[in-house]
């Protein structure tokens, strides 16, 4: 079931250990998440991300938890809300 998140902006992130943030939204709220599963799965060009320090040089724009200067990676933000990727 998908979470109305219509409103509902990322507005900080905070890096925890590995591949784990703890996200803040703008209801302020926030989850913790752990991006283990979906990084590891990396291949090619975004295999790049699997490497802690470019993990770690996310940044949020627009409301969104992104990765690379053309957002190379980006989550929905209903499931990051969530706390869960799927």
């Amino acid at each position: 079931m998908r979470v109305a998140t219509k409103n509902i902006n990322i507005v900080k992130a905070e890096y925890i250990e590995g591949y784990v943030l703890k996200v803040y939204f703008s209801d302020s709220t926030f989850q913790v998440i752990d991006f283990t599963e979906q990084i590891t799965k990396l291949k090619g060009y975004y295999a790049k991300y699997k490497e802690i320090e470019n993990f770690k040089a996310f940044k949020v724009e627009g409301g969104n938890l992104v990765w690379g200067k053309n957002w190379d990676l980006i989550f929905p933000n209903w499931q990051l809300y969530r706390g869960k990727i799927e």
